[in-house]
């Protein structure tokens, strides 16, 4: 009861005040579920055509998409996206929770909470209705199963995440880091493991509405993202998460992993007993959050991975700590009273943390500015009424693609979701729109025409922070501005 009450009230707190979610491809989501939630099981991705997805891509998504599909049946679209954030948001911690206790950790609610509220930036992750939040509940769940050897749960699991999230790649390392653990804990290659976990593999990848366009997405994809010369066009996510900020904005998690390891070492004791007392999940999730670790010191979004798998690492180990010292048989000792003390000064010490940092996180969401989606609407109003349905839009920012959908679906565009999905696509295309947009080089004299004819459109939609290129444009003969809007212009280059 306590994760469901905290959670709710969080999410509801930072989420029903703002009038402008910090929002991006939430709003696509939404979008492909409410078309899903009309009737249809699967659609083809058809917007972005120059990309890698074409013209009808799959939907890397899907069932993600389908399980957000009944919050599109709440005629208020802005309420029901608000509904579904928080809903989704809190069903991580809840599920966490059951987890937790069905394995016997101490106190499964602090480390539930910890998992998602320990650190500043963190619940933000899981409020951007993406399938994150989705692939953190499956990864743990997969762990769970492995671990029992419920290996028709694993298979089951296995494939329906491929089949909500390109993420569930993150299987693949889990699995071998499993395999190593029961290797050297027991000196057994489970042969059955691996062939449940790639017979559900390939089944995924096959039994596919997009079969098998999907696997040429899933590569490019996973390959692509690390490019660093691109990372500033997608955001900030994909940068780097400095240590000294790590340290400082995670603390209670980092806090949480130090003291658990600390607190098994004490009472363990001997060194030679500290791999035996270890149990086959506590290694499973340390060895799985020290990789989850080098990569968001990598790139800082996989912190949403790293808070949960720490804060289950450090309740696992208390779990296996007390459950080794309890079994010694020193009830009585000053040993054991001032261990009980520790534990109750950090439990005390965590759950103060977490109100902290909960404060800072809901004051530091209501200071950040969202996006305004419905000024999107005058545009879209505009197009319905003097541009052809199905039409090309060249847009200079990828971010545009999602706030134009949620308003009309009838228009595709050069990019949307993130810019490697045009640059693997086609690089000469890719290289005209980086050029145009983030060098500003407009010394070809054919520029305009370029832009006509390789996109094969006469409308270009600037963003108001491309205002350079606008301004070059508004010189231009043969340039007409037709629309002028909050976030940008739209500009018509005649024939």
């Amino acid at each position: 009861m306590l994760v469901i009450l905290f959670s709710i009230i969080f999410f509801s707190l930072e989420i029903f005040p703002k009038t402008d979610l910090f929002l991006d491809d939430g709003y696509y989501h939404f979008t492909i579920a409410r078309l899903i939630g009309e009737g249809r099981l699967w659609i083809d991705i058809s917007w972005l055509p120059y990309t890698i997805l074409g013209a009808h891509g799959p939907d890397h998504q899907w069932l993600f998409h389908v399980l957000l599909a009944p919050f599109t049946w709440i005629p208020d679209n802005y309420l029901a996206i608000r509904i579904a954030i928080i809903f989704t948001g809190a069903l991580v911690p809840i599920i966490l929770f059951l987890i937790l206790e069905k394995c016997k950790v101490p106190f499964p609610s602090l480390f539930a909470l910890l998992s998602i509220f320990g650190g500043i930036g963190i619940p933000l992750r899981f409020e951007m209705l993406r399938a994150q939040n989705l692939s953190v509940l499956f990864s743990v769940l997969f762990i769970y199963f492995v671990i029992r050897r419920s290996y028709v749960s694993m298979a089951i699991l296995t494939y329906l995440f491929f089949n909500a999230y390109h993420g569930a790649i993150i299987t693949v390392p889990i699995i071998f880091i499993a395999i190593f653990v029961k290797y050297i804990k027991h000196h057994v290659l489970e042969k059955e493991l691996l062939l449940y976990f790639f017979a559900a593999f390939g089944l995924a990848i096959i039994i596919n509405p997009w079969f098998p366009r999907n696997i040429d997405y899933l590569l490019i994809h996973l390959f692509s993202k690390s490019d660093r010369a691109l990372t500033q066009s997608i955001g900030t996510e994909w940068l780097p998460y400095p240590l000294s900020d790590f340290s400082k904005n995670i603390y209670p998690v980092n806090f949480a992993i130090f003291f658990a390891a600390g607190y098994f070492l004490f009472v363990v004791g001997k060194v030679r007993h500290y791999f035996r007392e270890m149990s086959e999940e506590v290694l499973v999730f340390i060895l799985l959050t020290l990789v989850v670790l080098g990569g968001t010191l990598h790139s800082n979004r996989f912190v949403e991975y790293y808070a949960p798998f720490a804060a289950i690492s450090s309740g696992l180990l208390m779990r296996d700590a007390i459950g080794f010292y309890s079994r010694n048989d020193h009830s009585n000792s000053a040993k054991t009273t001032m261990l009980r003390y520790a534990r109750k000064a950090w439990y005390l010490l965590t759950i103060f943390s977490l109100l902290v940092v909960g404060i800072v996180n809901i004051s530091s969401y209501k200071k950040m500015d969202g996006y305004h989606v419905e000024n999107y609407q005058p545009l879209a109003k505009f197009l319905h009424e003097q541009v052809k349905n199905g039409s090309i839009i060249f847009n200079t920012s990828w971010a545009d693609f999602v706030f134009l959908m949620w308003q009309t679906t009838d228009y595709r565009m050069v990019n949307g979701l993130d810019v490697h999905f045009l640059a693997d696509a086609d690089q000469e295309r890719f290289l005209l729109w980086y050029k145009t947009i983030y060098r500003y080089d407009f010394t070809s004299p054919t520029l305009i025409q370029d832009l006509r004819d390789k996109f094969s459109t006469n409308w270009i939609m600037v963003h108001a922070a491309d205002a350079t290129l606008a301004q070059y444009l508004l010189r231009q003969s043969g340039v007409t501005l037709r629309f002028h809007y909050p976030y940008g212009w739209l500009f018509y280059i005649d024939e």
